[in-house]
């Protein structure tokens, strides 16, 4: 029997969205249901829900725009799709926006309590994850006063827990141990160039360090994969900046880091992960970070490709310019 867990049901259809939650609360969740996304969306940003099932078509908001806008005040909250329009590209879409799992109607009462065990789940690993991780973080960082301003004593251990981090990152991915330090290295020499001050370019250098934190909760299979990803394991990947940015928000001293980490796969046009921003709405040192980061990656050896030459990963930069990176950051760049 599946733990009891909190359900939000979102239908367009009354009956079916209140056939849904009984069901469910047969089940012993404590499942509730309202008929619009706008009414979803109020109810998760006052309330604590642990699974979201939702119709993908409906007026006003629809399925996918409701998960997107879930997302950014609930990260933690388990999406599950409800469509009668089934076809691959919506399910390839549904799980590039962090789906879950994905019910076709009409469906059987048995199809609805699997996909709600399997997202119940993954939930459960996902915490498990982030917890082991977070006790290891709290562990680590047990030696750190409350101060943000850290004198001598405090800056050795801060110095510390970064390489501890950073190691703990890298004993898993094989494949990029050095990227995170020689992404640093460059972003510090990038960070003077473009005149930022020398607070501003250690917030940046720190975060270049911990950019792949979060890649300690994704699955080693994961990362050292030789071939290509499926769609849903690039998904799994593509949760790393919010996992790094949940396992440094108990370190209050790395408060301007957060952002950088979290955003640092974003794009300029609006496509990248996990919040969609675009253009000026990302946060400068993060839109930095992104092309140092991409530049040590086209450079570096991978199990399934040889590191490009210098001149053919600047060559691709300037292709991305004004799609997936700052314009004028990569003009930059391209000086030093």
């Amino acid at each position: 029997m599946v733990a009891p867990v909190r359900i939000l049901v979102v239908d367009d259809e009354e009956q079916i969205a209140q056939l849904l939650a009984g069901i469910l609360k047969s089940d012993g969740h404590r499942a509730e249901y309202v008929t619009d996304g706008e009414q979803a969306l109020d109810r998760l940003q006052k309330e604590d829900f642990d699974l979201l099932m939702t119709d993908l078509r409906m007026p006003n908001m629809d399925g996918m725009r409701l998960i997107e806008a879930t997302k950014a005040v609930r990260p933690d909250v388990i999406a599950l799709v409800m469509t009668a329009y089934a076809s691959t590209e919506t399910a390839v879409d549904a799980l590039r926006q962090g789906v879950t799992d994905y019910l076709t109607k009409p469906f059987g009462v048995d199809d609805v309590r699997a996909a709600v065990s399997k997202c119940i789940d993954t939930r459960d690993e996902r915490r498990k994850q982030l917890q082991r991780v977070q006790r290891l973080t709290a562990k680590v960082a047990s030696t750190v006063v409350e101060n943000d301003r850290l004198r001598a004593g405090q800056r050795r251990a801060y110095v510390g827990i970064v390489a501890t981090l950073i190691e703990a990152v890298e004993a898993k991915d094989r494949f990029n141990r050095g990227h995170s330090r020689r992404v640093a290295e460059l972003a510090g020499r990038f960070a003077h160039h473009v005149g930022l001050s020398e607070r501003e370019a250690e917030i940046l250098e720190t975060a270049a360090k911990l950019h792949d934190i979060g890649k300690i909760g994704i699955p080693e299979e994961i990362l050292n994969k030789p071939g290509r990803l499926t769609a849903e394991e690039f998904d799994i990947i593509k949760s790393h900046p919010v996992i790094g940015e949940q396992i440094l928000r108990p370190l209050e001293f790395l408060a301007e880091v957060r952002p950088i980490v979290r955003h640092h796969h974003e794009r300029w046009d609006g496509t990248g992960y996990p919040d969609g921003l675009d253009g000026g709405t990302i946060p400068p040192a993060a839109a930095l970070l992104s092309i140092v980061d991409a530049y040590d990656a086209l450079i570096s050896d991978r199990p399934y490709r040889d590191g490009l030459p210098a001149t053919e990963a600047l060559a691709i930069l300037e292709e991305g310019a004004g799609v997936q990176w700052d314009p004028d950051l990569v003009r930059h760049f391209e000086s030093i």
